[in-house]
């Protein structure tokens, strides 16, 4: 119902038609009161909120940055783990954006060299000094990355 008259009100909006008759002007006045932000502006960036898995929602209500709930489903225990919280306090959403940006930025040349390193080992064998010297490369390696 409320998405429904929100979506109604949007579509007034962008005809033009700034003065809502009732049950518009009601709930635009009932969603400043309560969010304390113009009907707009939690029509486009909160609305989306309510969609969300309960989980998620909750999480919202406890504290949790609804710009975190709405990122991606694969970056979002990572950046749980980032933006702290339970227990302790958020990370701001202007942290979270460097951390995303910072994340999405690939290591140069990393990746290719484990690729050729990847390849340069598939169907070769390997002595026992050498597989136990790449295990503990390895395991550092993993320690490193975390």
């Amino acid at each position: 119902m409320t998405r429904q008259l929100l979506g109604e009100m949007r579509t007034q909006h962008k005809a033009g038609q700034a003065n809502f008759s009732e049950p518009h002007r009601s709930a635009t006045q009932l969603i400043q009161d309560v969010t304390g932000m113009p009907w707009l502006s939690f029509y486009t960036n909160r609305m989306r909120v309510y969609t969300l898995p309960e989980t998620l929602q909750a999480a919202v209500r406890s504290g949790m940055p609804y710009s975190l709930a709405l990122s991606p489903q694969e970056r979002q225990e990572e950046a749980m783990v980032f933006l702290g919280a339970p227990g302790g306090t958020w990370r701001s959403r202007q942290e979270l954006a460097a951390w995303a940006k910072q994340a999405e930025v690939p290591p140069s040349g990393y990746l290719k060299r484990l690729q050729r390193l990847k390849h340069a080992l598939e169907g070769r064998s390997l002595s026992t000094g050498e597989q136990t010297h790449l295990e503990r490369l390895l395991g550092e390696f993993e320690r490193l990355l975390g």
